[in-house]
């Protein structure tokens, strides 16, 4: 089980990095920090994606719920690429959310990859 209140914090992935300057890029308006305010606190590889838990003293202007990423993740060795949700509640940035499509596994390794914008930019 995931423990996203742990007090340690670990580097993010490139991947991870990219996800939270997307949602940077779309929510600045909203108050949604620049990503280096922003801690990683656990990651948890599930087998069809990853839970990321997220730490961040900035408040943001967005609905409690998921926040799609608006890009698709392209990744070598992933058919169909992948999604990024954010989970935001009471204004608190919670956790990201990586799943791949169907039933297509991914072992957490961040082969290489693209974001492929499918909203506003």
């Amino acid at each position: 089980m995931r423990d996203r209140f742990s007090s340690d914090s670990i580097a993010p992935t490139p991947l991870e990095s990219a996800l939270l300057r997307r949602w940077s890029e779309l929510h600045r308006e909203q108050g949604f920090p620049s990503p280096d305010q922003v801690q990683v606190t656990s990651r948890d590889d599930t087998g069809a994606g990853r839970y990321v838990g997220l730490r961040c003293a900035q408040r943001v202007q967005l609905p409690n719920g998921y926040h799609d990423v608006q890009a698709l993740i392209e990744m070598e060795g992933i058919d169909h690429g992948m999604l990024a949700q954010l989970l935001v509640e009471d204004e608190r940035l919670i956790e990201i959310e990586i799943a791949t499509y169907g039933d297509v596994t991914w072992d957490g390794e961040e082969r290489e990859w693209s974001l492929v914008p499918t909203g506003p930019s």
